[in-house]
């Protein structure tokens, strides 16, 4: 289960909706632009929908994120489950 947190989710069916020159917020989409590109696309786009992207992806965003935080919870209960079985393994030998 630690190895799914780790592993990138570049290239799933939903991270492909959060990609594109719509939602420039992605990281894998800003090193593409030039800065004043940037800068004047975000200046056209204006207030309301320079907001209506950056909600969407951060509601995309934070779902891969409370993802990845069941995750690592899992992980972790399991370890200690396993410690502790561990322990008494070696104390019945």
């Amino acid at each position: 289960m630690a190895a799914l947190v780790m592993t990138p989710r570049l290239h799933l069916r939903w991270s492909k909706a959060l990609r594109g020159r719509d939602q420039i917020i992605y990281y894998g989409c800003l090193r593409q632009w030039e800065p004043g590109e940037l800068c004047n696309h975000l200046i056209n786009l204006g207030a309301v929908g320079q907001l209506e992207m950056l909600s969407r992806q951060l509601v995309g965003y934070s779902r891969v994120v409370w993802r990845k935080r069941t995750l690592v919870e899992c992980s972790v209960t399991l370890a200690l489950l396993a410690a502790g079985l561990l322990l008494v393994a070696s104390y019945l030998s």
